[in-house]
C-alpha cells in the first residue's frame, strides 16, 4: 500500500461557482508537498491498475478472442454464452479467470 494517509473530504473546501462572481477554487487545507504526494500515489495506483489489466488481457487472450468472435457472429450473447466461451478456452494456467464464477 502507499505511504499516503487519507485526506479528509470534510476538510476540503467546496468549489465555488465562477458564475456567481466567486474566484473559483478556494485554498486547500494541505500543502503543496501533500498535493504532490497525492498526485504520486494516484499515478502509482493507475500504473498498477494498467499493468494488472494488461496482464489479465494477455493471460486470457484466447478467451478474449473467442468472445470477440462470438460478438462478431451474433452481436449479442447471454451471460451463459459468455461463461461457456471463457470456460471453453481455459487451460490449467488460466483457470483462475473463472474463479468465483458459477459452474
Amino acid at each position: 500500500m502507499g505511504s499516503i494517509s487519507p485526506v479528509r473530504a470534510d476538510r476540503v473546501q467546496q468549489r465555488r461557482s465562477a458564475y456567481l462572481g466567486e474566484a473559483g477554487f478556494t485554498s486547500r487545507p494541505y500543502a503543496e508537498d501533500t498535493q504532490r504526494t497525492i498526485d504520486e500515489e494516484v499515478s502509482r495506483l493507475l500504473r498498477e491498475a494498467e499493468a494488472r489489466a494488461t496482464d489479465l488481457l494477455t493471460t486470457h487472450r484466447s478467451a478474449l478472442d473467442r468472445v470477440i468472435e462470438l460478438l462478431i457472429e451474433r452481436e449479442v450473447i447471454s451471460g451463459d454464452e459468455l461463461l461457456a466461451a471463457i470456460r471453453q478456452t481455459e487451460t490449467p494456467a488460466t483457470s483462475s479467470f473463472g474463479t468465483g464464477l458459477p459452474s
